[in-house]
């Protein structure tokens, strides 16, 4: 039997360990979009020159569990994931050199622990 077991084992993947919940999700900024990935599969892009605002969304599931998020919609569709994902800092610094960015907006969303939105930033209108 534990010879079955090691050529089954073989085929078996094994499942990525993350040292924080928010490390499941990789984002970066490749100067015209913002790119996020979740557990290495499912890919999204949100394109700078078509942003049309920027949310933070809070969830009352914390501190077990990622309780912010970040939310970038643009023109063909939304790119989301948590405070804390691997290469949140980039982007957060590149969004609050947007003219316009809502830094009061952006605090009450750090201090709030219950199930809401806050727009922290919104293009103009043309």
């Amino acid at each position: 039997m534990k010879f079955l077991d090691r050529i089954f084992q073989s085929f078996r993947k094994p499942a990525k360990h993350y040292e924080q919940p928010e490390h499941a999700w990789s984002v970066w900024d490749s100067g015209d979009a913002i790119h996020c990935t979740f557990k290495d599969a499912d890919k999204r892009v949100a394109r700078w020159k078509t942003m049309k605002k920027i949310v933070m969304r809070t969830t009352d599931e914390g501190p077990l569990l990622p309780d912010m998020f970040w939310h970038f919609i643009d023109a063909d569709g939304e790119v989301a994931f948590p405070q804390g994902a691997l290469g949140e800092q980039q982007i957060k610094e590149r969004a609050m050199e947007l003219e316009g960015f809502d830094f009061a907006q952006f605090i009450a969303s750090q201090a709030c622990t219950d199930n809401a939105t806050f727009t922290v930033w919104k293009a103009a209108r043309k």
